[in-house]
């Protein structure tokens, strides 16, 4: 599990309980604090403490979003790296069904999974607009075209927590190559596309596994309404 995250000491123990709670002697996880000025740091040594497996990196300065997701993906030592937002949450059985579906697939650029959304305090789940395909995905798929793949759930591709990506495919897409001008909080999304040059098949789970968290957009606190606007359609389109 790769988790970004910066100032969230009030919801990063949620996300890691959700993780450890169900984790095997397979899983670690490491978290890339992009300099915290909160107590961030103290609750993840808390944890890590207690789960050996946990990697923490701290930067001495924020570089943002995109270069700690790299960060988090260089660390990291395992076959599949699966993204998570720092205040989200995995559903109960999302590990194991996921390991399963990665059992019954010799190879895989990575995994897309649906994602469930609650209320800002996680009480319960309300209404969201699907954003894979536009709903038209009803059960698990298994694309094998880039071309189709990309533009059925390149909106989805944005929700980080519901992306698992092959840490060598993930690897073998970025080697290399210059990301300066793709540094807009959405590279993971840019990256992804490039995997599916080298590989194809992606796997897309319909079964609601992350628990997504609603209004609580940290741009939006940090940068207010309209800034996080035009990350979220300009700097998308430019991806």
């Amino acid at each position: 599990f790769c988790i970004p995250t910066r100032n969230r000491a009030g919801f990063i123990a949620g996300c890691l309980d959700s993780i450890i709670h169900q984790a095997t002697n397979d899983i670690e996880i490491v978290v890339v604090d992009g300099a915290s000025t909160d107590n961030t740091r103290e609750v993840v040594l808390r944890y890590s403490a207690l789960f050996p497996r946990l990697i923490y990196f701290r930067r001495d300065e924020c570089v943002g979003v995109d270069r700690d997701v790299l960060k988090a993906v260089e660390l990291a030592r395992g076959e599949y790296c699966w993204f998570m937002s720092d205040d989200d949450r995995l559903e109960p059985g999302a590990l194991n069904y996921v390991l399963d579906k990665i059992a019954d697939h010799s190879i895989l650029a990575g995994i897309s999974v649906n994602i469930a959304a609650y209320d800002s305090q996680m009480r319960y789940q309300i209404r969201a607009v699907p954003s894979a395909s536009g709903g038209h995905l009803k059960k698990d798929y298994l694309f094998s075209d880039r071309e189709q793949c990309f533009s059925m759930l390149g909106v989805h591709f944005g929700f980080l927590s519901g992306q698992i990506v092959n840490r060598w495919v993930w690897r073998t897409a970025v080697y290399g190559r210059v990301l300066d001008e793709f540094y807009n909080s959405w590279l993971h999304v840019y990256v992804i596309g490039k995997m599916l040059e080298y590989e194809p098949r992606w796997l897309y789970i319909h079964t609601k596994l992350v628990a997504y968290r609603s209004g609580n957009d940290s741009f939006i606190a940090r940068l207010g309404v309209y800034k996080r606007q035009l990350i979220t359609h300009n700097a998308y389109e430019k991806i």
